[in-house]
């Protein structure tokens, strides 16, 4: 069992960042304020350009879960927030 640092990262109050490393684990927490309408179906959220769920959201939905991962998207008060997990192969530090 091997953990590498944290990152974090935040920019102007308004986006933050954090990675943590676990074996073959990266933990990713994305925050970021928006101020338009959330549209969301059935717990998805829904493209603010065109119809049907956003394109980026299904990438990585899609990217996390094929590989034993974990996506979780939030919105709340006007922050948006994207946790992901990414299962790999074991890495050489």
């Amino acid at each position: 069992f091997s953990v590498f640092s944290p990152y974090s990262w935040s920019f102007s109050g308004h986006f933050s960042f954090f990675t943590f490393f676990i074996d073959y684990m990266v933990l990713l927490s994305v925050e970021n304020t928006y101020d338009k309408m959330i549209r969301e179906k059935d717990g998805v959220f829904l493209s603010s350009k065109r119809p049907g769920e956003g394109i980026g959201l299904q990438a990585v939905r899609h990217t996390a879960e094929k590989n034993g991962g974990y996506s979780r998207f939030h919105y709340e008060a006007g922050k948006f927030t994207a946790n992901v997990i990414l299962r790999g192969g074991k890495w050489d530090a």
